[in-house]
């Protein structure tokens, strides 16, 4: 389907080991002879080839890797869920939720959007790990920081949204984490700096290998106004797909706010405003569930920025 016929059926670096240099410094459509794309996601070939040579090319095998990605994913929201807020009854919740959202139907259906699944999975394995590297007394597990680093490497290798996670540590470390009172600052950037390291790293590498960090510019028409108004207004359809998963499709059509009384900008900026003021109350309780509420907001605004 779509993509899948050139990124699978059509890909020769799927069907030989002898092909992982190329996966691994080029970007994701090489193999056609494109040069400038900014798509650097060397985990999607390296899948691709593993499921080559476990199922040729019986999709049903693609598909089933796909599943099992959700499954997994499922598993870490419900853990991770249940680690923040020490309630196993709202991790269930969170974890059901997930599961079984309509909007994730693309990521988990359609063989060319394992990408989703793959950032998302290691994602969250990262900050499982992250979670787990404090030690009382400000001390940290050596090979939970081991495990830290190569899952966010794989993360990175995913897909690019994945450099949103140092900073969403760090705001977690300084804001959220029950013992931030009782570590000074220099233990706090300890557990999480290796992460921005290798951050500057990936970006260092991309540089190398794609000429750029991004070396083609998408929509270059667009002014500077249009493009603060069109990420308003795209916040509005993010959380009214969230909450009201309807009419879903697999491409949606990028129509760019020009003007603040635009419909879709003023119902962006009502969906802004209601954010933050939950946010706030969250901020302001004592109640750990509430609290990472708040911590939620956050992390579904650092996760759509990019």
């Amino acid at each position: 389907v779509y993509d899948d016929e050139t990124q699978v059926l059509q890909n020769p670096y799927i069907r030989s080991f002898r092909y992982l240099k190329e996966i691994f410094t080029t970007n994701v459509w090489s193999f056609t002879g494109a040069v400038a794309t900014n798509d650097y996601r060397p985990m999607m070939t390296l899948g691709y080839l593993i499921c080559y040579q476990l199922f040729g090319m019986e999709a049903y095998g693609f598909h089933l890797v796909s599943l099992l990605l959700h499954v997994f994913v499922v598993c870490l929201v419900f853990a991770l869920t249940e680690r923040l807020t020490g309630d196993r009854v709202w991790a269930f919740v969170a974890g059901a939720l997930f599961a079984l959202h309509p909007v994730h139907t693309e990521s988990v259906d359609w063989i060319a959007a394992v990408t989703d699944l793959e950032v998302t999975f290691f994602y969250l394995l990262t900050f499982g790990f992250y979670l787990a590297v404090a030690r009382p007394g400000g001390r940290r597990s050596a090979p939970m920081m081991a495990a830290m680093v190569g899952a966010f490497v794989l993360a990175l290798f995913s897909k690019e949204q994945a450099m949103t996670l140092p900073a969403l540590a760090t705001i977690y470390e300084h804001f959220y984490r029950e013992d931030r009172s009782e570590t000074n600052r220099s233990e706090k950037l300890a557990r999480y700096g290796l992460l921005w390291l290798v951050s500057v790293a990936y970006v260092l590498c991309r540089i190398q290998f794609l000429g750029a960090l991004a070396p083609r510019e998408n929509l270059p028409q667009l002014t500077p106004q249009q493009i603060a108004l069109s990420a308003i207004a795209l916040v509005g359809q993010y959380v009214g797909k969230l909450l009201w998963p309807v009419r879903l499709c697999f491409f949606y059509t990028f129509r760019p706010s020009t003007s603040p009384f635009d419909p879709g900008v003023l119902a962006g900026l009502l969906v802004l405003l209601a954010l933050a003021g939950f946010f706030l109350v969250c901020w302001r309780t004592r109640d750990r569930n509430l609290r990472f509420a708040g911590f939620g907001i956050v992390w579904f605004f650092a996760t759509l920025a990019p």
